[in-house]
């Protein structure tokens, strides 16, 4: 896909988008017999908002996830948003439209509690936000 910025015009589907090019050429990404990857990636996006591709999916594609207690608390200081959440996982998009995910299948009670408790819209601080949480988690929580 050649460099340009896109706005997310619509969501076709759960599976895929309908994307507007800067330079007014329309484009879909995804589709229900495509890849899981990019159905998740699309929702990841807010319709209404702009994209610089490949980029967008170059980052989300790449993004480090962070799925055990001691991965969060030595996480380099950023501050995220929830793009997108599952049952276990979340991904988290920066203010530089790169992004993170913290949990996997894996991870268990604590980080998956800790995820539902962050609301989405909102800016939150790591590893910051989860040493907090964390301090306040029950023993059931901790899986002792």
């Amino acid at each position: 896909m050649a460099s340009q910025e896109a706005v997310l015009t619509k969501r076709l589907n759960e599976y895929s988008g309908y994307f507007t090019g800067s330079n007014g050429k329309s484009f879909i990404i995804g589709d229900e017999v495509g890849d899981q990857f990019v159905w998740h990636f699309v929702n990841s996006l807010k319709v209404g908002q702009s994209y610089k591709f490949p980029d967008a999916f170059t980052n989300f594609s790449t993004a480090r996830y962070y799925v055990t207690a001691e991965e969060i608390k030595g996480m380099s200081p950023c501050a995220g948003m929830i793009a997108l959440r599952s049952p276990c996982s979340a991904y988290f998009r920066t203010a530089d439209g790169r992004g993170f995910g913290i949990g996997d299948p894996g991870s268990g009670a604590l980080i998956s509690k800790f995820l539902w408790s962050l609301k989405d819209g909102e800016t939150y601080k790591f590893p910051e936000t989860f040493v907090k949480y964390q301090a306040t988690a029950t023993v059931d929580e901790e899986g002792k």
